[in-house]
């Protein structure tokens, strides 16, 4: 019996990494390393060739298998969202026997999955026929439960000049235009611009699944009002620490910052959205001897090599600033560039500070502004 194996890893027996994960506003992408290999059961020594597939692609998706060989790439990757599933058929030269063709009945080890996530709140949309499909629902459905509605239709009147005015939660109206029939025969407008004997009136109104105001006149009859505008979330959110007049170097407190090696010296903190940032800056009340440098990184770290430690020492930084002290023992000032860094959901991300040239700085004061996606 031929097993087929794929995955994003060089070695897609023992280390498959069946799946990967882009955002789409990354995209559109070429040339992502697929890898492919196989075991014969019968035939240890076995040559074997390799027929790739994307199985079922959204419509728009463009992604396409450069070459039919164990080690390719994915190419023409589309900005669609939804994910991409690969599969892969192996032969044996020799016997001309092929590992199973059916997808349906193939086993895990034929597939992998390229993984787009949307911009707005990072979702999933599993790919045709995948078969763990509820894993990018649960993820929806988490995601669901904890949205607030941010602008929600509060009431709806009607004024003097017939027009539909619906007022939000946040105390915005809209003007919705006319929204009433027209006089009767004999009637005219009163000084309350009421309509005349067989005019109509709005009875309810409601929102459909697509987000559009649907009215219902007194005669039974509806309206359909458009799209109800949304508000633009613009939640920023600042995370500080300070003052500091010491450092924790994994071991034992310090009075005075002047780490002999690069330390967390703000957070790490724990993205419980995916966020946005944008910058970082800080303060500090006495920045040492004359001429004495200090460098600060920014740093993301993955939750799971953070349980595992890796002797307390941060990663590489993602982006990195540097303030030189002018005069001796005054307070020193320094902002990052503009930022535009992505820290995904359970990432952890903080402020790195190296060793400085000179010695011991105190009173250091940390702010780094981020955007909730």
């Amino acid at each position: 019996m031929i097993t087929a194996h794929a995955g994003f890893s060089a070695n897609p027996i023992n280390n498959p990494n069946p799946t990967i994960t882009e955002g789409l506003i990354d995209l559109p992408q070429s040339g992502v390393s697929i890898y492919a290999d196989a075991v014969d059961s019968s035939d240890p020594a076995a040559v074997f060739t390799f027929a790739w597939s994307v199985l079922n692609p959204r419509t728009g998706q463009t992604a396409a298998i450069n070459t039919q060989q164990a080690n390719t790439t994915l190419d023409n990757i589309a900005a669609v969202w939804g994910d991409v599933r690969l599969f892969v058929i192996t032969t044996n030269v020799s016997t001309g026997e092929q590992s199973e063709t059916d997808p349906r009945e193939a086993p895990a080890s034929a597939f992998c999955t390229l993984k787009i996530e949307s911009e707005a709140r990072a979702l999933t949309l599993p790919a045709i026929g995948s078969r763990e499909w509820w894993l990018s629902f649960d993820n929806l459905s988490d995601v669901v439960e904890r949205l607030t509605a941010e602008n929600t239709l509060t009431g709806a009147s009607i004024n003097g000049s017939g027009e539909l005015i619906l007022t939000l939660s946040d105390g915005s109206t809209i003007n919705a235009g006319t929204a009433r029939g027209a006089d009767g025969a004999n009637g005219a407008d009163g000084a309350d611009g009421a309509d005349g004997a067989d005019g109509l009136s709005v009875t309810t109104a409601s929102i459909n699944g697509s987000g559009e105001l649907i009215l219902t006149l007194s005669d039974g009859s509806t309206i359909n009002a458009g799209t109800i505008p949304t508000g633009t979330d613009t939640r920023r959110v600042i995370y500080s620490t300070g003052p500091l007049f010491g450092y924790f170097d994994g071991q034992n407190h310090h009075d005075g910052i002047n780490p002999a090696k690069r330390v967390w010296i703000a957070g790490p903190w724990v993205a419980h959205t995916a966020l946005e940032i944008s910058l970082a800056s800080i303060t500090l009340y006495d920045g040492g001897p004359l001429n004495n440098q200090i460098t600060f990184e920014l740093a993301l770290e993955s939750a799971s090599n953070w349980a595992q430690g890796s002797s307390g020492t941060p990663p590489a930084g993602v982006a990195n600033f540097s303030v030189t002290q002018n005069l001796d023992a005054t307070p020193l000032t320094a902002t990052s560039s503009p930022l535009s860094i992505t820290a995904t959901t359970g990432t952890l991300f903080g402020l790195v500070m190296d060793a400085p040239t000179g010695g011991k700085v105190d009173g250091l004061n940390v702010n780094i502004t981020a955007t909730e996606l």
